[in-house]
């Protein structure tokens, strides 16, 4: 039980950068899959290095906030410098950003919880991608409003700040 409220604790994180995601971009079902993919590998990555990250949990807070608000400050700029053509890749680099910077939560609750690493790894997962979409599927009326990657960079701006200083 403690398991099943550790996991959704730490995917409210995912459900916001999900509506973040969604203001400007489509989330699909399996994009929300891949980003949940990365969330079980740094949980289980976590797991097995149990001894490390515990001993680090400031610095990846840190790199993983500093991470967002960069991210979200590229979502609220980068229009400014953006060329007309879109061909694919940016769009699975800020996914892959976003699956793993979202999962360091994860990974640290799968340190705290006395629990089967790889059951763990694998239920935190599944409600990382659930919330990712669930996340980016409320946010999709949104975008009838027209272009909001302001909104979304604040968002992801705002994640960042607070994953730095809570």
């Amino acid at each position: 039980m403690v398991l099943f409220f550790t996991a959704l604790s730490v995917s409210i994180d995912a459900y916001a950068a999900g509506f973040a995601y969604g203001l400007t971009r489509k989330l699909g079902f399996f994009g929300a899959i891949y980003a949940g993919t990365i969330t079980f590998f740094a949980c289980l990555a976590a797991g097995l290095f149990r001894v490390f990250f515990s001993r680090s949990t400031m610095l990846l807070n840190f790199v993983s906030g500093m991470a967002l608000i960069v991210l979200g400050v590229k979502y609220m700029i980068g229009k400014c410098f953006e060329k007309e053509r879109d061909n694919g890749i940016s769009f699975r680099h800020d996914l892959t950003a976003l699956g793993f910077f979202v999962s360091v939560d994860a990974a640290f609750a799968c340190l705290a919880v006395n629990e089967n690493t790889l059951v763990c790894a694998f239920l935190t997962s599944v409600f990382h991608a659930a919330f990712l979409y669930f996340g980016a599927m409320t946010a999709k009326p949104s975008r009838i409003f027209g272009d909001l990657t302001f909104l979304s960079g604040v968002f992801l701006f705002l994640l960042g700040i607070k994953r730095l200083v809570g």
